[in-house]
């Protein structure tokens, strides 16, 4: 299956300190919720368009990924960068 890129319309952190974590609104209504705590990088996504991230928190784990240490939560503020560009498509 041929995968597409998919935009990135909005993001928004929601916390300032541990976990890091962001809310995405994607182009083609679906969300994202980007977290990383405990070291883990979790990435969920809505299985539909929704303006209710919980969608996306009960949603699919496209990506769950240990990068750090067991306490570690903090991301960097750069990593929006990442985001603000765009994703492979996600498949349902």
């Amino acid at each position: 299956m041929e995968q597409q890129i998919i935009g990135v319309k909005d993001i928004r952190k929601t916390s300032k300190r541990n976990p890091s974590q962001w809310e995405v609104k994607l182009m083609d209504g679906r969300m994202l919720y980007v977290r990383y705590r405990w070291g883990v990088l979790s990435i969920r996504v809505s299985l539909k368009k929704t303006d209710n991230i919980m969608d996306a928190v009960n949603g699919k784990e496209i990506l769950g990924e240990k990068l750090g240490a067991g306490f570690d939560g903090f991301l960097d503020d750069d990593v929006e960068t990442v985001f603000k560009n765009s994703f492979r498509e996600i498949s349902n």
